[in-house]
């Protein structure tokens, strides 16, 4: 009796988030979204919930910035402690804002063409302030033929990589991989390097030359770095979606906001872009997502994107992807994300499917960090089997205590 009150408990808490965080930053952007009041009216548990919640998903700043905004009366004690949590996140948002401006004026200043996206400066262009979004890393995009240059320029600043830089010379690790990480301060600050934005396996709404063509501008932390036109950077967020294998709130949050900011042109601008690169689907499952999951009018879609075909596989794919991220966390089991089962039904055609498979018999970053750069893909397969099947061993033993621990590396 106990556990089904506490999962009601938790649905509503669930409910209420995703109103609260979904809700639209300009009044007149859409309609549909649950009123203030209706939200507003929760006892201390279900707002003790909400809360939580908002915290493991990373939403806790955006979702005090929407209590705010809508005055609502928090209990007292609820609040202190959202404030509090949250409190640390933002420095620490603060000082990835201060080092992506300094890593992309260095990157710059070398003759690197390099571009930030996600993270804060997201935040900054979404939210006007770039500490209302949690980030883990900072995402700099460089092309791939400058990708060298731009590893050896954060190792110089004092970013380390578990890979060697020479491994940047390789056309083997540039293929199979997309980015690189470096951290410094001990791993408290980390960079994730791109040169490509989607898993090979995944539908391409973008290309990555299309990156660094003139743009707009984001001020973040007082400097002005170069950014995307919207349809653009609604593809780009699409890509991150589909390489994400459509999980994680708060993308979807930032997503829902983002295609919010986009007028019906510029809306059809994207999704006709993503129509010439075989990315239909993906995009009109996005949509199907966030008007169901956050309760929001369909946008228009132009003819051409709506076959019979992709409007089954995106409804499919829409549907389980609501149903996972409607589950309260403690109910929600989660296949973990890294797991090559966690994306099965996620692609969006037999293709990227079959394509998907590669994994299985390609290295993975593990693997480089363990070869060295004159390696034989040879010596990479086999360092890879090797290498796999000591973790397997590794968790087969551990028994069921460590399976989580266990299951929280297994290779992407």
């Amino acid at each position: 009796m106990t556990h089904a009150r506490e999962l009601s408990t938790s649905s509503t808490a669930r409910y209420k988030l995703l109103a609260w965080v979904g809700a639209p930053l300009d009044a007149a952007a859409r309609t549909g979204h649950v009123s203030a009041i209706e939200l507003a009216d929760s006892s201390p548990d279900v707002w003790s919930d909400v809360v939580n919640q908002a915290l493991a998903e990373g939403l806790g700043p955006l979702l005090s910035f929407q209590l705010d905004r809508a005055e609502v009366a928090v209990p007292a004690e609820i609040r202190e402690t959202l404030r509090r949590k949250i409190a640390i996140e933002q420095i620490w948002s603060g000082l990835r804002a201060k080092a992506t401006v300094e890593i992309l004026q260095q990157l710059q200043a070398s003759g690197i063409a390099a571009r930030a996206y996600k993270g804060q400066p997201l935040a900054q262009a979404l939210y006007g302030d770039a500490t209302l979004k949690s980030s883990g890393d900072i995402d700099i995009v460089v092309s791939a033929s400058q990708i060298s240059d731009a590893a050896a320029q954060l190792d110089a600043m004092g970013y380390v990589s578990g890979v060697s830089l020479g491994w940047f010379n390789n056309a083997t690790f540039l293929k199979s991989q997309k980015e690189c990480t470096f951290s410094t301060l001990g791993g408290a600050l980390c960079v994730d390097l791109h040169w490509g934005l989607v898993n090979r396996w995944n539908a391409r709404p973008v290309v990555e030359s299309e990156l660094f063509a003139p743009g707009p501008t984001v001020v973040v932390s007082g400097a002005s770095l170069p950014w995307f036109d919207l349809p653009l950077l609604w593809r780009m967020q699409l890509g991150h979606l589909a390489s994400s294998d459509w999980r994680g709130l708060k993308t979807f949050v930032d997503f829902l906001h983002l295609t919010d900011r986009l007028t019906d042109d510029e809306l059809s601008v994207a999704l006709l872009r993503c129509h010439e690169l075989g990315a239909s689907t993906a995009a009109l499952a996005s949509l199907a997502v966030i008007s169901e999951l956050f309760g929001c009018a369909p946008r228009r879609v132009p003819e051409i994107l709506e076959t019979a075909h992709s409007k089954a596989r995106a409804t499919k794919i829409a549907k389980n992807c609501v149903a996972r991220l409607r589950a309260p966390l403690q109910s929600d089991d989660r296949d973990c994300p890294e797991s090559a089962w966690a994306r099965f039904g996620t692609h969006t055609s037999l293709s990227e499917f079959l394509s998907s498979l590669s994994q299985l018999w390609t290295p993975a970053m593990a693997d480089f960090e363990l070869a060295t750069p004159d390696a034989s893909n040879t010596r990479l397969v086999f360092g890879m089997l090797a290498r796999r099947a000591k973790k397997r061993l590794g968790v087969r033993w551990a028994g069921p205590a460590n399976t989580v621990a266990a299951s929280s590396s297994v290779d992407r």
